[in-house]
């Protein structure tokens, strides 16, 4: 099988302009991209198809099934065609700035986050610094009973959080942290931990909560997930989503019905 330094999982939905900036930034270094096309329409099949073309790109067209199922597509995809040091998963509308530090990181087994931000300077990484108590409970029952003000207090609690890690890191200014969660627009999977954890994730979860349920398969691994600042992406958030925030919100319930169902069958 050929070998690569990284090999890109890139899920397509829809904004095929965004997909193909998408290859304007790659990093130098040995690399292969798969294109995922969740389908659309067919001018956005026909433009994705002939963008991974024009880039030697790899093209796989698959049913619209949510984040999960298309990257566990191409995930399996890059197992079977390529060796490889690192896999990536990431999201169309991902502009690489700087991942060079990669060739500096001797981990055998590890997920790794880099700087996610924003157009807006917000940093999305680390999804959630900590495993926090009772987050889980909280989540789950505004989700199950509709209780906005509950899941309101969630994000406040992560948001917290994540204030408390950025303190610590600006005190102590590590080039690698310990961390529960990764953002999902885009992480880093060495291979060992690509064998050890594939699926990555569940089919039955359409969008949302699928950092949570990789932090926990992860967990239960022993497989870390570092925050490695050094590295840095943007993340221009959004550019695929045309659901209403009615329909967002029963995904969100429906996956986490799954991700919770998993938990508590795991506790066990």
């Amino acid at each position: 099988m050929e070998r690569y330094d990284i090999v890109y999982v890139v899920l397509v939905y829809k904004n095929t302009l965004i997909a193909k900036d998408f290859f304007k930034h790659l990093s130098q270094g040995s690399h292969r991209v798969i294109i995922v096309n969740s389908y659309f329409d067919n001018l956005s099949f026909d433009e994705c198809r002939q963008i991974a073309l024009t880039n030697n790109a790899d093209f796989i067209p698959i049913e619209n099934k949510g984040y999960g199922y298309g990257n566990n597509i191409g995930i399996q995809f890059a197992v079977d065609n390529y060796v490889f040091n690192y896999l990536i998963v990431s999201n169309s509308d991902i502009i690489i700035q700087n991942i060079a530090y990669l060739d500096s990181i001797s981990i055998n087994k590890a997920i790794i986050a880099p700087e996610t931000r924003m157009l807006t300077g917000k940093r999305q990484n680390p999804d959630t610094p900590w495993k926090l108590p009772y987050l889980f409970e909280m989540t789950n029952l505004a989700l199950k009973h509709n209780k906005p003000w509950l899941y309101f207090l969630t994000h406040i609690y992560t948001r917290l959080s994540r204030e408390v890690f950025f303190l610590y890191t600006a005190i102590y200014k590590k080039e690698m942290y310990n961390i529960f969660s990764a953002h999902g627009s885009f992480f880093v999977v060495t291979e060992q931990a690509v064998k050890e954890l594939h699926p990555l994730f569940d089919d039955n979860m359409f969008l949302y909560n699928e950092e949570w349920y990789l932090a926990m398969k992860a967990k239960y691994a022993d497989v870390p997930i570092y925050y490695c600042p050094v590295l840095k992406v943007l993340h221009l958030e959004g550019a695929s989503s045309d659901a209403n925030n009615k329909v967002l919100f029963r995904y969100n319930q429906q996956s986490y019905s799954v991700l919770y169902n998993w938990i508590k069958m795991h506790k066990h």
